[in-house]
């Protein structure tokens, strides 16, 4: 019985991001994405994808509400999927890659935002961190960053000025 319920919560989830990457993503919807897990692996991902919808938006509070309510409302068992999703910690996420100034600007190091993004960047990241570096903001934050990350790569292009890759590739 047990078993019949999480695999009905998961088929739930899988619904949910799919639905959620047709509202939010429509030019996306239908290309080749990487196939949603059939596994508990569902709720990692449906965070990822709710934390892109809250970082592309203009309004993060008000994307966050309707984000919220979008998923509460998909399917008869929301709620239940809503309970399994790390909120705060999506919203936190999606604050600090929505203003990587003002999150640098509130930390002592850089270090202290690593685990609230999950100590990866996606390419607009790298991009935000390559803008401010370049024009001599935050630079030692932006490097202990990176490096808490395992963006070494990154921090030493970063450390010697070269930054033509970083801001070349989200525009290319």
């Amino acid at each position: 019985m047990k078993n019949k319920k999480v695999q009905e919560l998961i088929k739930a989830a899988k619904k949910t991001n799919e639905e959620l990457i047709k509202k939010y993503f429509p030019d996306k919807w239908g290309i080749k994405i990487t196939p949603l897990p059939d596994d508990h692996r569902i709720y990692t991902r449906l965070e990822s994808d709710i934390e892109s919808v809250l970082t592309c938006s203009d309004n993060l509070d008000e994307a966050f509400d309707d984000v919220k309510e979008f998923v509460l409302n998909v399917t008869i068992i929301g709620k239940e999927i809503s309970d399994k999703i790390n909120w705060s910690h999506i919203y936190r996420a999606a604050e600090i890659r929505h203003d990587w100034a003002t999150a640098l600007r509130g930390v002592k190091k850089g270090t202290a935002l690593s685990s609230s993004i999950d100590w990866h960047f996606s390419s607009e990241d790298i991009r935000a961190l390559a803008k401010l570096h370049k024009a001599n903001k935050f630079r030692e934050k932006i490097e202990d960053l990176l490096e808490d990350c395992n963006y070494h790569y990154e921090c030493g292009e970063f450390a010697d000025k070269e930054y033509d890759e970083f801001l070349e590739a989200a525009n290319g």
